[in-house]
């Protein structure tokens, strides 16, 4: 009876030890998604709880430090709701962030349960560098996990800036020339009583400052009528950049 009483014991301790086992065990889920390479993009990591809930959460966040910086690490909605009901996280519990590696430890009791407080664990900034572009993959490890989990961050260049079609400089009214009626289309632009929408407001930045004002109407006057006539009408695109809208112009050929 004795050694019953000792078999019943050994059973109840294996038991309790598988159950406590378990639950350290969970799933960390992260989104693959696409970032553009000097903008940050909020990754959101989410934890997979078994019903009975997870106490100890030491994981990796692996990720390639020539690939990415990293921004702010905040607690996310699941972990918040933890710390606002509990009075806040115990005193064990730390995030620690090195190159390529954020590392979390720590036990949680009472036990964190995604249906209560909500999935989402961290959320992180990931700011593309520029070192790296094309696939570079995100991942989950530790010993507490049931297994690594990866996603595939896309990091793609950002799209060139819009550039200003051809445009012939000094065609104020858009008729293809440059001519005395360009001068008097001009006037009435600079004080804002033109019949024409200003669609291609480069063709009147004459001397090319980035704005248009009356030294504009002095500069094509002075081409228009310049000792052996005015310069050649050539279309081109703008040669400076400033911050004049994007022209639409169509009388290029």
């Amino acid at each position: 009876m004795r050694y019953l009483g000792l078999t019943v014991v050994a059973i109840g301790l294996v038991f309790a030890g598988a159950t406590n086992a378990q639950a350290t065990f969970f799933d960390v889920v992260i989104p693959s998604t696409t970032c553009t390479v000097g903008q940050s993009v909020t990754i959101p990591f989410d934890v997979d709880t078994p019903t009975w809930g997870v106490s100890l959460t030491d994981f990796d966040i692996n990720y390639d430090a020539a690939a990415f910086k990293i921004g702010e690490i905040r607690y996310g909605t699941g972990l918040a709701n933890y710390a606002a009901q509990h009075g806040g996280l115990p005193a064990n519990f730390a995030i620690v962030h090195t190159p390529g590696v954020i590392h979390v430890q720590g036990a949680l009791h009472p036990t964190f349960f995604a249906a209560t407080y909500g999935a989402e664990f961290l959320s992180i900034d990931f700011e593309a560098t520029g070192n790296v572009v094309g696939a570079s993959t995100i991942s989950a490890t530790g010993w507490h996990l049931y297994g690594p989990t990866y996603a595939t961050m896309t990091i793609e260049q950002p799209a060139p800036p819009p550039q200003d079609p051809n445009f012939l400089r000094g065609d104020v009214n858009y008729d293809a020339s440059c001519n005395i009626m360009d001068i008097a289309s001009l006037v009435q632009l600079v004080f804002g009583t033109a019949p024409f929408a200003p669609n291609c407001l480069d063709t009147a930045d004459i001397n090319d400052d980035g704005s248009v004002n009356v030294s504009d109407a002095v500069s094509l006057i002075s081409n228009l009528f310049q000792v052996g006539g005015p310069a050649p009408e050539v279309c081109g695109p703008d040669s400076l950049p400033d911050n004049l809208p994007t022209c639409t112009y169509s009388a290029c050929p």
